[in-house]
């Protein structure tokens, strides 16, 4: 099913058209940019932030499965990124699509495996995501992290999840070196003194007067407080293991099995800090009004003056206004290149670009980027793999205008995951830096 993506002349947000006919479903009753916007008609006019609540409608799901509207939602959404950015309505409209796409991801009754767990999953839900969507090899996982291994999966989340299990690889049931289960200490035996065997004679009582008690506020009697001790560390109970009293130190949340736990404690300190990377990014959602730039080699042509031809004859190079239009990405790109401008480079054959800015070394010219951290959100996988593509023929065209005019190009982001996921597809060529905000 295709969308196109069409404006409204009034100032509210656009909508998707109906579907073109494409050979598949094109006009069946309730398709998802229709249904969408009769579900929550007030997302045409609200910002994100007033509709992440939102619920689905009965209206909204009717006549399609879970799955196939996700699927569609993020084709839609593919769409919207690649042929609307230029609206007004563009960030507010991408956005609520997005949360609802999200919100339909995580209802309870969504297909899926990962939705079919109940009880205490523990991590196995985000595993299957995060194996899904390509998260857990390269080059989303940094060279320096080594590969996972086989996450173990007990007998009833097997049964739960049913046949077909996505995932490569997976111990099932107990596993390697998990064998036993938890066994309770044996309760301590206090010593019993013996009974004597002879009658003792039984004496009569002797009254005698009760002196008044005395009260001496310096003197504290230090027993009560020794015994009340051994009674606590001595007295046989049956206490919760280990993996029911702790949290999951990469989600935050229980563990859902004994299993788990180990497989969490045996993980190195890299391999636990990306996956808790990617546990925060399942928060995070696309920024278009910050990570939508003007495209880099749409600049006004200028004509080179004798001061401004560059070093290489025929290249034309010279300063212009910033046209990064975010303030974070602006104060981000003043603070790599030193400079409040942006930097115009055209070949001899035409081809021209507009970095983020001349660095201090004046050959060196920069491309910054500011977010993205969304990436390793599996909600998002579409919309990052056409991200990355235009990353992509962005440093295509930024390396082919330093190569022909003698400079040195480099990227930086904030983020050291997104660095490194781009440095592993460009093999380090361009240089992706990760300069602190």
């Amino acid at each position: 099913m295709g969308f196109t993506y069409a404006r409204r002349p009034s100032a509210a947000a656009p909508a998707v058209q109906r579907c073109r006919d494409d050979g598949e479903s094109c006009g069946r009753p309730g398709q998802f940019a229709d249904r969408f916007a009769r579900a929550t008609p007030a997302v045409q006019r609200q910002p994100a932030a007033d509709v992440t609540q939102m619920s689905i409608t009965a209206e909204f799901a009717q006549g399609l499965s879970d799955e196939e509207l996700i699927r569609q939602g993020r084709a839609a959404m593919g769409q919207l990124a690649a042929t609307a950015q230029d609206d007004p309505g563009y960030p507010s409209y991408y956005q609520n699509l997005a949360l609802l796409l999200r919100e339909l991801q995580h209802r309870p009754q969504a297909g899926g495996a990962a939705a079919r767990l109940s009880g205490r999953p523990g991590m196995l839900p985000l595993f299957l995501e995060w194996q899904s969507a390509g998260l857990l090899d390269p080059p989303f996982r940094p060279s320096e992290v080594p590969g996972f291994p086989s996450f173990p999966v007990t007998a009833a989340q097997s049964a739960q999840i049913g046949p077909g299990l996505p995932l490569a690889g997976a111990g099932l049931g107990l596993g390697p070196g998990l064998g036993g289960g938890y066994r309770p200490l044996p309760p301590i035996q206090f010593p019993i003194e013996p009974v004597p065997t002879e009658p003792v004679p039984i004496r009569p009582p002797v009254l005698e007067p009760i002196p008044e008690p005395v009260v001496d506020p310096t003197r504290i009697p230090a027993v009560p407080p020794i015994a009340i001790f051994l009674i606590v560390l001595l007295w046989p109970s049956e206490t919760a293991p280990a993996w029911m009293d702790g949290m999951n130190q990469v989600t935050g949340e229980p563990y859902g099995s004994e299993q788990e736990y180990q497989w969490v404690n045996r993980l190195t300190p890299g391999q636990r800090d990306y996956l808790t990377r990617l546990a925060r990014a399942r928060r995070e959602v696309p920024d278009p009004a910050l990570e939508t730039d003007p495209a880099p080699w749409e600049v006004p042509r200028v004509e080179a003056r004798p001061e401004e031809e560059d070093s290489t004859p025929g290249c034309v190079g010279q300063p212009i206004p910033r046209r990064g239009g975010h303030r974070r990405h602006d104060a981000y790109a003043t603070k790599v290149t030193g400079t409040t401008q942006d930097y115009y480079a055209r070949t001899p054959y035409g081809l021209e670009i507009a970095y983020d800015g001349q660095g201090h070394g004046l050959i060196d010219m920069w491309e910054v980027k500011v977010g993205f951290g969304w990436f390793f959100n599996p909600d998002s996988a579409g919309l990052r793999d056409l991200t990355l593509a235009r990353f992509d023929a962005q440093m295509a065209r930024g390396m082919a205008v330093a190569a022909t005019c003698g400079y040195l190009h480099l990227w930086t982001i904030p983020d050291r995951w997104v660095a490194g996921t781009l440095n592993a597809r460009w093999g380090g060529t361009p240089p992706v830096l990760s300069i602190p905000e």
